[in-house]
């Protein structure tokens, strides 16, 4: 059976200024999600700014503060080589993409032959370098 989804809330911008602004001189955030017809944990996010707020200036200032680090270090050489630079963010690369649906616990779910190995392991890599990988099933 497939999930069930909750509806849609829709709100005005006015009403979550008037909540947030209510939240801001005292009420809870409950009462004032209730009040003003506002999901919890939008009203949420919006008074404790869950979100990063990185500004252009905080930007501009990293990259300066990063540019003399290398500098005090005698490492420019570093920023200039591609193979250097990094991106941070993680990739999942499935090991085990081969999931066999055969009608396992009832049909609902796919089997694992290979046990509970469908979790990636995280990377990193520099993209146009990344060195094969032979993959060996466990028997």
């Amino acid at each position: 059976m497939p999930p069930i989804k909750g509806k849609i809330i829709s709100y005005s911008e006015d009403y979550m200024v008037k909540a947030y602004n209510e939240v801001k001189s005292g009420i809870s955030i409950s009462a004032a999600a209730k009040k003003y017809n506002i999901p919890y944990s939008t009203l949420s996010y919006k008074v404790h700014e869950s979100r990063a707020a990185v500004t252009n200036e905080a930007l501009s200032n990293w990259f300066s503060e990063i540019s003399e680090f290398f500098k005090e270090k005698s490492l420019e050489s570093v920023t200039r080589n591609p193979k250097r630079v990094f991106n941070c963010d993680e990739t999942a690369f499935f090991l085990n993409p081969k999931v066999r649906r055969e009608g396992a616990n009832g049909g609902h779910h796919e089997a694992d032959p290979h046990g509970n190995e469908k979790a990636p392991p995280p990377t990193l890599g520099v993209g146009y370098v990344a060195p094969w990988i032979r993959h060996y099933n466990w028997t």
